[in-house]
C-alpha cells in the first residue's frame, strides 16, 4: 500500500490456475504440432499451426498482467478499480451502506453475497481468477439501482476493508 497524497493503493489479488494452465498449453501446442504435420506443404495451415503454437504465449503474457498491473486505488472521495487492458471504473464512497470482508470457503454464505457482481467483466472464464477471499461493498439503492454488493479482491482484504470504513465514517 503506498500513501500518495490522500491516495491509497491496493494491489489486486487473483488466483493462479495450474489446470487451466496446462490445458491451454496442452491443446496450443497438440493443435497447432497437428496442423503443421497435416500441412503437406500448404504454407496457410503451416501458419495456422504456428498461431496455434504462439497462443500459450500469448495467454501467458496476458494473466500475467491482469495479476501484477491490476490495481484498487482509493481517492478523495472515490473507489477507482484498474484492471491491465480494462478500462477504469469508479465508484463513489459516500454511497457505500455496508462493507465486510468474505471467504467464501469458510464464511456461511447467504444469497445475497452469493450474487455479487465483478466491478471489471472477466467473460465466462473470469470466475476461475477470482479469488474467495475479498470484500463485498454494498451501496445505497439510490446509487445502483440493483442489490447485489460489488466483489473487489484487494491483496489485503482486512486493511481495504478497514479503511473504507475508516473513510465512510470520515464523510
Amino acid at each position: 500500500m503506498d500513501n500518495l497524497s490522500n491516495v491509497l493503493e491496493f494491489k489486486c489479488n487473483f488466483v493462479k490456475e495450474p489446470l487451466t494452465q496446462l490445458t491451454v498449453w496442452l491443446l496450443g501446442f497438440v493443435s497447432g504440432f497437428a496442423f503443421i504435420m497435416a500441412a503437406h506443404g500448404f504454407i496457410g495451415i503451416v501458419l495456422c499451426g504456428l498461431v496455434l503454437i504462439a497462443l500459450p504465449f500469448w495467454w501467458e503474457y496476458q494473466t500475467y498482467n491482469i495479476r501484477h498491473k491490476s490495481f484498487i486505488f482509493i481517492k478523495d472521495n472515490v473507489i477507482e478499480i484498474k484492471v491491465w487492458s480494462r478500462r477504469a471504473k469508479t465508484y463513489p464512497i459516500d454511497c457505500i451502506e455496508k462493507v465486510m470482508v468474505v471467504d467464501f470457503d469458510k464464511d456461511e454464505v447467504t444469497t445475497v453475497m452469493k450474487c455479487c457482481v465483478f466491478p471489471v467483466a472477466f467473460g465466462y472464464a473470469g470466475g476461475d481468477i477470482i479469488p474467495k477471499v475479498g470484500v463485498l461493498v454494498f451501496f445505497k439503492r439510490s446509487y445502483r439501482k440493483s442489490v447485489y454488493p460489488i466483489f473487489f479482491n484487494p491483496s489485503d482484504p482486512d486493511l481495504f476493508a478497514k479503511t473504507l470504513t475508516e473513510r465512510i465514517k470520515n464523510d
